[in-house]
C-alpha cells in the first residue's frame, strides 16, 4: 500500500493513483458530523473537525481521504443500488428493520431501549429516540452530548441485505457536512 500525501499537498482538480486506479479530486475540504444513529467502530466526537478529500474515477468508483487522525485513511466505493445490495423494495417512506440478536441497554438521557449488536466493538452508540450520543464500554452506556439536527437514514437500522453473496446488517449511519 503506498504512503498517501499530506493534506496541504492536495487540491481540487488534481489526479490521484489509488490501489491502481487514477482518480481525480473533487473537493478538499473541512467537515462536522452532521448526524448519526446507531453503533459506531470509532469514537466519534461530536463539533471535531474532519480534514477530507473527496475524489472520483470513470467508473462509477469514489474515494474519501480522512485525515481527522494522525495517519491518513483510505475509503474506496463504488456506486450502489437499493437492488444490488438485494433491497430493492425498501423504500424511504415504508422502511422495517429486521431483529437480530442484540444486546439491550437503556439510553441514560431518555431511558429508550437501544440494541447493540456489535456490544464488544461500539466505541459510540447515538440514540434512536433523543439522538444522544453515548460512549459506549461493552454496554455501559455514557452521555456525551446530542447531536442535531435528527437524521434518518434510507436503509433503516437492522435491515439485512447481500453483497457479493455476503449477509451484511445495517448497524450505524453517519452523516458529514461541509464547515
Amino acid at each position: 500500500e503506498d504512503a498517501l500525501p499530506s493534506l496541504d499537498s492536495l487540491q481540487g482538480g488534481q489526479q490521484l493513483m489509488l490501489n491502481g486506479a487514477n482518480y481525480t479530486i473533487a473537493e478538499v475540504g473541512l467537515a462536522r458530523i452532521g448526524g448519526a444513529e446507531g453503533e459506531m467502530p470509532v469514537a466519534v466526537v461530536p463539533n471535531a473537525e474532519h480534514p477530507f478529500v473527496d475524489l472520483y474515477a470513470d467508473n462509477e468508483r469514489f474515494a474519501t481521504l480522512d485525515y481527522s487522525t494522525g495517519k491518513p485513511q483510505c475509503y474506496v466505493g463504488w456506486i450502489v443500488t437499493l437492488d444490488d445490495l438485494g433491497l430493492k423494495d425498501v423504500k424511504p417512506d415504508q422502511r422495517e428493520g429486521k431483529s437480530i440478536s442484540a444486546l439491550k441497554v437503556g439510553c441514560p438521557n431518555c431511558g429508550g431501549m437501544l440494541d447493540l449488536r456489535m456490544p464488544d466493538e461500539t466505541q459510540r452508540v447515538v440514540c434512536s429516540f433523543c439522538s444522544s450520543m453515548l460512549d459506549c464500554n461493552k454496554g455501559n452506556l455514557q452521555f456525551l452530548s446530542t447531536l442535531k439536527p435528527k437524521t434518518k437514514p434510507i436503509i433503516q437500522l437492522g435491515t439485512q441485505g447481500k453483497l457479493f453473496g455476503i449477509q451484511f446488517t445495517v448497524i450505524g449511519f453517519v452523516q458529514r457536512s461541509e464547515i
